[in-house]
């Protein structure tokens, strides 16, 4: 079996409330949803799986004192989890944990979680980028009320202004040289 460094999540893993996730995939997309399954308040990540020791999925994972590994099996039979999320796409390795996983665990693969990913409320899916691209709440300054502008000069709060006044009329604009009724920039 492979290494693994078991660290103590703060939030308490076995609490019956909780649904308790298995991350296998720390690539890109496994840090991602890592950062939305974190802020989720009944959901205890029991782990992150990954065979590279530099996938961003893992570091992230250490930083959060979440248990990490390279070896599914480890977490998969010692601290069985609700769920398991293999976002590696890997089609053998799903048919592995598929095995290997108790009865009573759920396991999606990489195209469930992104149907899932995909079928969320497009205000829900703005709200969940905007927190995983500006994680300290930065992404408040510089942008118009309307959340699509970013900047704060005066330039850029007279064109938000000017949109905000044009686009609810079926008129004409000209802006820097374009023109026409659908209004884009």
């Amino acid at each position: 079996m492979g290494s693994m460094v078991s660290t103590q999540q703060p939030s308490p893993a076995n609490s019956p409330a909780l649904l308790r996730v298995l991350l296998v995939g720390g690539g890109n997309s496994g840090e991602f949803l890592l950062n939305l399954l974190r802020k989720e308040p009944n959901i205890a990540i029991i782990g992150v799986i990954d065979r590279n020791p530099e996938a961003p999925g893992l570091k992230l994972a250490h930083q959060w004192n979440i248990p990490t590994g390279n070896d599914y099996r480890e977490l998969l039979l010692g601290d069985v989890p609700d769920l398991v999320i293999n976002m590696t796409g890997n089609m053998e390795l799903q048919q592995e944990i598929s095995l290997a996983k108790s009865s009573n665990t759920v396991l999606i693969g990489k195209k469930s979680a992104n149907l899932i990913w995909n079928t969320l409320d497009p205000d829900k899916k703005t709200l969940l980028l905007n927190q995983f691209l500006y994680p300290g709440g930065s992404d408040s300054e510089g942008k118009s009320p309307s959340g699509f502008i970013i900047g704060n000069t005066e330039k850029m709060r007279e064109i938000a202004s000017m949109i905000v006044q044009v686009a609810p009329t079926p008129t004409t604009v000209l802006i820097r040289g374009e023109s026409g009724t659908g209004k884009e920039l």
